[in-house]
């Protein structure tokens, strides 16, 4: 009897997690209106251009500013350069979508060995420059 009681919790549980419909993922994209230019919270900067389209993240201020996703970045913009996209037109922005995600993707791995490279004709980085360049200020062990 003891061990009936938690069986059945545990198997209604079950069943009640496994009967729901799969739940679909509601996704809602927007469009640009106009070219723009943003910041993105990678660091990078982007111009997007009129007609791609991304997922909306969330709003803010009132809904004057819209957050924008790419990739695992996000953005945002004043909401009067974007146009939210109804849902008969997801095909669409999911095509953008990808072309842009994909563009973001490739810059993202290549800018690590862009950014090696310009660091490597940095004059600062050269031997005497930085962390390299001894000290002018005495050693704590000079001053006793």
């Amino acid at each position: 009897m003891k061990i009936l009681l938690p069986l059945l919790l545990t198997l209604s549980f079950l069943a009640l997690v496994h009967a729901g419909p799969e739940k679909k993922r509601y996704i809602v994209y927007a469009e640009f209106q106009q070219d723009t230019m943003v910041d993105l919270s990678d660091g990078s900067k982007w111009a997007m251009d009129k007609g791609d389209c991304f997922p909306i993240y969330m709003y803010k201020e009132h809904q004057t500013k819209v957050v924008l996703q790419l990739g695992a970045a996000t953005f945002w913009t004043d909401a009067t350069r974007v146009r939210v996209m109804n849902p008969d037109e997801t095909d669409k922005a999911v095509v953008s979508y990808q072309k842009n995600l994909q563009n973001y993707l490739h810059a993202t791995k290549l800018r690590p060995a862009r950014t090696r490279e310009a660091m490597s004709r940095c004059p600062s980085n050269h031997p005497g420059h930085g962390r390299d360049r001894p000290s002018s200020r005495p050693h704590s062990d000079s001053n006793r």
